[in-house]
């Protein structure tokens, strides 16, 4: 009887071990099934996002886009701007629910904050590595503001305006 226990003791270890290491596989946040980004237009050249920054300039864009329906009671919302986390929960609105579908918090790829600045707001996706760009809204985004991307990565000095941007699908709305 004493080795069933050692046994089970130590199978209960194994599994532990491996699920640990299988999350530590797992691939994080990807691009919702059926969203498709449109090449983002930066000045005269265009840029296609694959992987990790499409989930990022996502996860920005949905983000702009929720609280530009937050600010506004015509679409249902509450008339402000929404903190992350309100975002997060969802906000029960006249025409369903505001918010997003994933929490970008999951992304391991990179890290997100959102700024709220009177009626505007600064969101921003950064990397949490090397070798990857980040992106940037700036301003108010019920009535307009503005997209950025810095092939730098967390440089944001460098960051050039988006000239143009879009996708067709859900995104990470809900």
């Amino acid at each position: 009887m004493r080795k069933s226990r050692k046994a089970k003791l130590g199978l209960a270890v194994l599994g532990a071990i491996v699920s640990a290491c299988l999350a530590a596989q797992a691939p994080g946040v990807r691009m919702p099934y059926g969203t498709k980004l449109d090449p983002l237009q930066i000045g005269q050249r265009r840029l296609a996002l694959h992987g990790p920054a499409a989930v990022a300039f996502l996860f920005v864009a949905n983000l702009a886009d929720e609280e530009g329906q937050c600010a506004d009671k015509f679409f249902g919302g509450p008339g402000r701007l929404c903190t992350l986390r309100e975002l997060v929960a969802g906000i029960k609105a006249g025409g369903g629910v505001i918010g997003l579908s994933r929490n970008p918090a999951e992304d391991r790829k990179y890290q997100y904050k959102l700024t709220l600045i009177g009626q505007d707001c600064l969101i921003v996706a950064t990397p949490r590595h090397a070798g990857l760009p980040a992106f940037a809204f700036i301003g108010n985004p019920k009535f307009n503001g503005d997209f950025y991307y810095s092939a730098a990565g967390q440089d944001l000095r460098h960051a050039e305006k988006i000239n143009g941007e879009g996708y067709s699908g859900p995104g990470f709305k809900r």
